[in-house]
């Protein structure tokens, strides 16, 4: 590939801990990178590599988008997180770590150079490997084919980078309670809702979703911490699954598995209310939790909060490092990576069949385990400014991930008297027309003729595959208004 990218097998320097071994092998198309060593933190490895100061770059980040991703120059860009990507000569060139690394991996363009960052701690502690040798990732390259745009190209890479995305056999859509709710739900007003939802739905042979957020669980509102069953307001979760059920959807839940307001041993608890994921007996007592949502009939398990739980940091404040100080994992003889691995396992494991969507989880590591993820920061039905900047742009920049990791989910329409009813109606067309997962938080009050009409054919649109809506703009904006939607191209007035 010449000047456009180095061989990934020959890397002109490697930095690691004195005594850390680091090998370089093919592995099919994939260059592994393993370690060996009795403690190991980082590894950097370096290709020369110099591109015009003009070249932009576009990477992933560690979990959801904040409205922050996007094309920019590489002086600006600092480390992206396991894939980046830049155009040069009319080419599009992305290199990469396939999903499932036990490594967390950024790569980092700087003059002359290309680094790539393995983290291999286990949280803010070295990784207690003694003398044994651990894959910690492996390497990808793409350059784009003849008349390939930016936007292909990364698709087809991402689909390089997951050998085995779990599918699942439907387009996933419907509604959820959360953006006109806000935790102050009742049973009563899911069932309604599940009625609702059946009925934007008529004769559509993939039925909908109904998904219960936070507000179920004792003591209430989203910091609950007992999964057993559900607060006054709610009662027997079977029965309600059962009623929305019978109303005409698929039930769902949500559930924040690593807090914990009950009694359990010292020794589960990473900090305080807090669970210590690398704990054996801790993943017995998530996956008992996520057991017990699917034996009360939900078809859909939403888990939130997990990397907020473990780190104490968004994404957005990962800049420097992932894990930051403060309480650390009991285990130090796995990685981060693979603690959160470890988690997701245990979670798809016992929840069966139902359909997971990861929220505030790391795509990389939840790619082959979950379904769907939610890819950006939460939306609003309170704030149209936190839906353009969060929505928009996750639905753009995280677009290529779709089909490739899992279903991509940019979080619901938020369906209120409190958004204008014309800047709601351009992101529900985004999201029913653009072959992702649609949710609406659709609020009594705010629907009438004109909003059900609309509910209507976007769920009828949604519930079917449809082409992956593409970005038009995507290299110039950070939310992206000219869009190719179902074979049309599409411009949205995202400021009204």
């Amino acid at each position: 590939m010449g000047k456009m990218m180095p061989s990934l097998n020959a890397p002109s320097r490697i930095d690691a801990a004195p005594g850390v071994q680091v090998q370089l092998s093919e592995v099919g198309s994939a260059v592994a990178v393993s370690v060996t060593g009795a403690q190991v933190d980082f590894v950097t490895l370096y290709w020369p590599l110099s591109l015009p100061p003009e070249t932009q770059l576009l990477g992933d980040t560690w979990e959801r988008g904040y409205g922050d991703l996007a094309w920019g120059p590489a002086d600006d860009r600092g480390r992206l997180p396991w894939y980046a990507a830049w155009t040069v000569d009319g080419h599009t060139v992305a290199v990469g770590t396939e999903t499932g690394a036990k490594a967390l991996a950024s790569w980092e363009i700087t003059p002359g150079y290309l680094r790539l960052h393995l983290d291999l701690r286990s949280g803010n502690r070295p990784l207690r490997l003694e003398g044994q040798t651990l894959e910690a990732a492996r390497l990808r390259h793409y350059l784009s084919l003849p008349r390939e745009n930016a936007f292909h190209a990364v698709q087809a890479f991402c689909r390089l980078l997951c050998p085995k995305p779990k599918i699942v056999g439907h387009p996933i859509y419907g509604t959820n309670d959360w953006y006109y709710a806000y935790g102050k739900n009742r049973r009563e007003d899911l069932v309604r809702d599940a009625h609702r939802t059946a009925g934007w739905a008529t004769g559509l042979a993939n039925l909908p979703y109904c998904v219960i957020d936070a507000g179920w669980q004792p003591p209430g509102g989203c910091d609950g911490g007992f999964w057993d069953h559900g607060n006054e307001a709610f009662g027997d979760m079977a029965s309600l699954a059962t009623d929305i059920r019978e109303a005409g959807c698929r039930p769902g839940i949500w559930i924040r598995p690593l807090f914990s307001e009950e009694s359990h041993p010292e020794h589960w608890y990473l900090k305080p209310k807090t669970l210590d994921p690398s704990v054996p007996d801790v993943l017995a007592h998530v996956s008992e939790m996520m057991a017990r949502c699917r034996h009360w009939g939900f078809d859909l398990i939403k888990h939130d909060f997990s990397t907020w739980d473990i780190t104490g940091r968004w994404g957005f404040e990962m800049a420097d490092a992932f894990f930051g100080p403060g309480p650390t994992f009991s285990n130090d003889r796995q990685t981060t990576a693979e603690i959160i691995s470890g988690l997701y396992d245990a979670i798809r494991s016992a929840a069966g069949e139902a359909v997971l969507i990861g929220c505030n989880t790391v795509g990389h590591l939840a790619a082959g385990t979950h379904e769907v993820q939610r890819t950006g920061d939460d939306t609003s039905g309170r704030e149209w400014s936190r839906t353009r900047k969060m929505g928009v742009n996750t639905a753009a920049f995280r677009a290529p991930q779709h089909g490739a990791f899992f279903q991509a989910d940019a979080d619901c329409v938020g369906l209120t008297k409190e958004i204008p009813w014309e800047l709601n109606r351009q992101w529900l067309e985004l999201l029913a027309d653009g072959g992702t997962p649609l949710f609406v938080s659709a609020a009594p009050d705010a629907v009438g003729p004109a909003q059900e009409a609309a509910l209507r054919q976007g769920f009828a649109h949604a519930s079917l595959p449809q082409p992956i809506g593409e970005p038009l703009d995507w290299q110039t904006t950070l939310t992206p208004a000219r869009w190719l939607l179902r074979g049309r191209e599409v411009e949205f007035d995202w400021e009204g």
